[in-house]
């Protein structure tokens, strides 16, 4: 499946500062994973925000990590 906007949701901060959003799909976190899958979110999301996705198959934390020209990059949360 594809990105679904109205899925992805502010829980959190505004302005500059790094927001906290969820996003539920069917989809599974191998589609998430792939290259520009947040595209269609370019314009709220910003690097550094968090997104807690919960998914067919796994629930996880994913960061933004890049969002230039309309292209976003995620990457996992790592805790240590």
């Amino acid at each position: 499946m594809a990105f679904t906007i109205v899925n992805l949701e502010n829980h959190g901060g505004s302005g500059a500062g790094v927001k906290l959003w969820s996003y539920k799909s069917d989809d599974a976190i191998a589609a998430v994973e792939g290259a520009g899958y947040f595209n269609d979110a370019a314009g709220l999301l910003s690097i550094g925000d968090l997104i807690w996705c919960y998914l067919s198959d796994k629930q996880q934390f994913k960061s933004v990590t890049a969002n230039a020209a309309g292209v976003v990059t995620v990457a996992d949360i790592v805790l240590t």
